[in-house]
């Protein structure tokens, strides 16, 4: 299916120069137009066992989609600028409390870490010229 889809999109492109432009958007891509696709055809045989009076059979039932109509759905997401696969979905914030080390350790770390200072031997100072 995917070679197959590929092909067809490829084909448009060079039919059309605008439908080209529209694959070449960043957040499209053809992950995401597989995901679209997929999405429609899992509605699709929902639809069709529906209309039919069909009861999937120990939960699971196949079905075939017409390749016209995957053609069509790729073209679809790519025209569509509000495709839901394109959208990011946003990482849940989830509050947490603060687990710091307590006080009285990290002073005596601090101490033990604290590098000895060198006195210099060389007792350099600035020196201007005026000109």
């Amino acid at each position: 299916m995917k070679e197959c889809v590929s092909e067809h999109l490829q084909n448009l492109c060079r039919k059309d120069p605008v439908f080209a432009q529209q694959i070449l958007l960043p957040h499209k891509s053809m992950v995401h137009c597989f995901q679209y696709i997929n999405r429609k055809a899992k509605d699709y045989i929902q639809q069709e066992m529906k209309d039919n009076d069909i009861k999937p059979e120990d939960g699971v039932y196949g079905g075939d989609v017409p390749d016209g109509l995957c053609y069509q759905w790729a073209e679809d997401y790519f025209n569509d600028p509000d495709a839901p696969e394109d959208k990011e979905k946003e990482e849940e914030f989830i509050p947490r409390p603060y687990a710091g080390s307590s006080t009285s350790k990290s002073k005596k770390t601090a101490a033990k870490k604290e590098p000895k200072k060198q006195e210099s031997k060389n007792n350099y100072e600035q020196m201007t010229l005026e000109v």
